[in-house]
């Protein structure tokens, strides 16, 4: 048995939520165990008196009709994304197993397993019953069967070619290789999803083919997919509230992460230690950004414009085609990044009440996030409110013109849409986008080094296949 440590970024949330799919085997007998049949025996050990004991983990290992292995240290030095739990991987005759333990109670102990290669979804995770104690009462264990093997994923997802709705101007994560529409080109769809669709099409027994077409307007984009077309893309944030139109009902669902998104400021490098955060944007200040983005609803949240449920603080004044709207503090004014109050349509700039808020310049309506870049280099406005991996490409494309700053510390995941009408869909999807990142072990970074890498998960499915 060999230990493995990987940067996994696992919420520990999932301890949670995961779907308790491994099987216990009873410990109260110090001499009697679970023979593994169908799977392979874990044992995980924890010292007992202090707290240093505590925090001691071993894990042992039994194959079916085997023996046990020596009880081998795991190092927890691996963190969670929330902090609150550390864990450690471990490995062991085509199994690999996660152990947990919370941060603030050590006593406190979960497992996770897959067959190496395969889904930690598909088996799920348990707290463990830690009962089991050895003859000398020094020590306390609890055993588990894990998987020897992953289950066996099987059935097309889908009869026949699948329309696929994609935002034409988000690069590098999803654009159009054309200019515009009259462009022949236009229709081709590229960057980061693009390769990830052509990945799954080329997974074996998926039956996945898509028809791609470009989607200009970003406004809605995600409910599209409950008529227009069979999925929609583009880098969409996963949120609850764009699963629903405006009455509330539920027309979409997500498919897995498979992204992960923060929010950011790009500036002009000679701005970036004046505006490091955005509590240091002031009235003086213009900041593009694109109407209906998460980019959007988290500036005017941490610049103070709105609160977190996106209603606009008194006295801000909305400029429209239509004309100017002046908030008062109640939910009558709201602005998302799944909806807004319907007399914004179309806003073009947004003013704030006071001095230590900054003002906001829409942009991008029709040519996307493009024209954010253009008048930030032309001085038509001070930063940019927009993911940080678009602008950490600007920024280098820049030749030093341009810097990222105020990174926002919330983490969002961004996937495709389908209809809600088609779960099994979303699902048989969901296997495949989790076993090309790797349960989301490979995301932006990986694919800006290598392009290839989701077509070489897909060759790795298709020879254990």
């Amino acid at each position: 048995m060999r230990a493995v440590h990987r940067s996994f970024a696992v919420l520990a949330a999932a301890l949670l939520l995961a779907v308790p799919a491994l099987t216990a085997v009873g410990s109260a007998a110090a001499d009697s165990h679970g023979d593994g049949a169908g799977g392979i025996a874990l044992r995980v050990w924890q010292g007992v008196g202090s707290a240093e004991r505590l925090r001691a983990l071993s894990v042992s290992a039994r194959p079916a009709g085997g023996s046990w292995t020596e009880a081998a240290p795991v190092d927890l030095s691996g963190m969670s994304a929330s902090g609150r739990h550390r864990y450690a991987d471990v490995e062991f005759a085509g199994t690999e197993a996660r152990v947990w333990q919370a941060v603030d109670d050590a006593r406190r102990v979960y497992l996770s397993a897959r067959a190496t290669g395969g889904s930690w979804r598909d088996f799920g995770t348990v707290r463990l019953d830690m009962s089991g104690i050895n003859r000398a009462g020094t020590i306390r264990y609890a055993d588990v069967i894990a998987p020897a093997s992953a289950p066996a994923v099987s059935g097309a997802c889908a009869e026949g070619e699948l329309s696929f709705g994609f935002y034409a101007y988000f690069e590098p994560v999803s654009a159009s290789a054309g200019a515009g529409p009259d462009d022949p080109a236009f229709a081709t769809h590229t960057g980061y999803e693009a390769d990830l669709l052509t990945a799954l099409e080329a997974m074996e027994g998926a039956g996945l083919s898509f028809a791609r077409a470009p989607v200009e307007p970003w406004e809605g984009i995600w409910l599209r997919s409950a008529g227009e077309f069979d999925m929609v893309g583009g880098g969409i944030t996963i949120l609850d509230s764009r699963r629903r139109d405006a009455a509330g009902t539920e027309l979409v669902r997500f498919t897995s992460g498979h992204i992960a998104f923060r929010q950011s400021l790009l500036v002009r490098a000679e701005d970036a230690e004046r505006l490091r955060a955005h509590a240091d944007l002031t009235s003086a200040d213009r900041v593009g950004a694109l109407a209906g983005t998460t980019g959007e609803a988290r500036l005017l949240q941490l610049a103070g414009l709105t609160d977190a449920d996106g209603v606009l603080v008194a006295g801000a004044r909305v400029v429209t085609p239509a004309g100017e709207f002046e908030a008062d503090g109640s939910d009558r004014w709201f602005i998302t990044a799944a909806g807004f109050s319907p007399e914004f349509e179309g806003r073009t700039s947004l003013a704030p009440p006071s001095d230590d808020l900054p003002r906001v310049i829409y942009l991008g309506y029709d040519a996307g996030e493009a024209e954010l870049l253009e008048a930030l280099a032309a001085g038509d406005v001070e930063a940019v409110a927009r993911g940080e991996i678009g602008n950490r490409d600007a920024a280098r494309d820049s030749g030093g013109e341009f810097a990222v700053t105020a990174l926002d510390p919330a983490v969002e995941w961004g996937g495709f849409t389908v209809s809600v009408e088609r779960p099994a869909l979303a699902e048989c999807l969901d296997a495949r986008i989790d076993f090309l990142t790797n349960d989301r072990a490979i995301g932006y970074a990986e694919w800006s080094a290598d392009a290839t890498v989701f077509l070489q998960r897909a060759r790795l499915w298709n020879a254990e296949r």
